[in-house]
């Protein structure tokens, strides 16, 4: 959970340069983690499913970025990688 708040913390200050931080945290987590594989495939749901929420809350205009772009910013995508490594723990 603190890998998350800090992931989280880090992510909304700090945009895409945060991922320099947020990845090795992440990667920390598998290292010590017992269940490496379930937490992939919560991870990996986790970004799926976030990044179809997010894509259809930009194309609908109720969420606003700078791009123009229908996909969501790669640091708001990590936060939803933050969330799929807390699921089982």
């Amino acid at each position: 959970l603190v890998i998350f708040q800090l992931g989280w913390f880090l992510a909304v200050l700090g945009g895409n340069l945060a991922l320099l931080v947020i990845i090795p945290l992440i990667l920390l987590h598998f290292l010590f983690s017992p269940s490496r594989l379930l937490d992939l495939l919560a991870l990996g749901l986790s970004v799926l499913l976030g990044l179809l929420h997010d894509s259809l809350l930009i194309t609908f205009g109720l969420l606003l970025i700078d791009s123009h772009s229908i996909f969501p910013p790669v640091w708001l995508i990590s936060l939803w990688a933050l969330l799929g490594i807390t699921l089982l723990h």
